[in-house]
């Protein structure tokens, strides 16, 4: 019944690995791949039949190549960040044959797993492509931007208005036939 148990609870956990529209690697504590799924592999251009074990990417390198501290998650601080990825971290290091990709922005979430002795012996990272969000939120605060330069032009044409009709009334005002009325 136990054994039961748990195959049905691997096989849950292999089809939401499998399935997820997130793009989850596992990585070794040295860095390097140890498992990822369809969508990781689709985000990154990782052609489908990639042997991944022989990818020489290693999770250490491409953080420091963003200037990111690595002491703290090997530590078992989890990181999150934002990358605005062109490849050439792969291109350059010829990492593997790459499907053409176009600049993208991808969400990081690496959490340190099996910690022991202070230190995770894995780690599991959940990837995202987020360069559609960042566009939209561009746009709005672009159009936001439009609208206020718009107003403040407005306002400041009914500044000038307002001046000149305070200085007409101080005109009339000071007129004798004004003063007579």
């Amino acid at each position: 019944r136990v054994e039961i148990q748990l195959k049905e609870s691997e096989e849950r956990l292999r089809s939401i690995f499998a399935a997820s529209p997130i793009g989850i690697a596992i990585f070794e504590s040295n860095g390097n791949f140890m498992e990822i799924n369809h969508s990781f592999k689709a985000l990154f251009g990782l052609p489908e039949n990639v042997d991944y074990s022989k990818i020489q990417f290693s999770l250490f390198q491409y953080l420091d190549k963003l200037k990111l501290n690595s002491t703290d998650l090997i530590r078992g601080k989890g990181a999150e960040f934002e990358v605005n990825d062109d490849f050439n971290f792969v291109k350059n290091k010829q990492l593997y044959e790459m499907i053409p990709m176009n600049k993208r922005i991808f969400e990081w979430q690496i959490t340190p797993l099996g910690i022991e002795s202070g230190y995770a012996r894995y780690f599991l990272a959940q990837v995202q492509d987020i360069t559609e969000r960042k566009k939209r939120e561009e746009a709005k605060l672009h159009k936001a931007q439009k609208i206020a330069e718009n107003a403040n032009r407005m306002i400041e044409g009914l500044r000038k208005e307002l001046n000149k009709s305070a200085n007409f009334c101080s005109i009339v005002s000071r007129s004798p036939a004004m003063q007579e009325i």
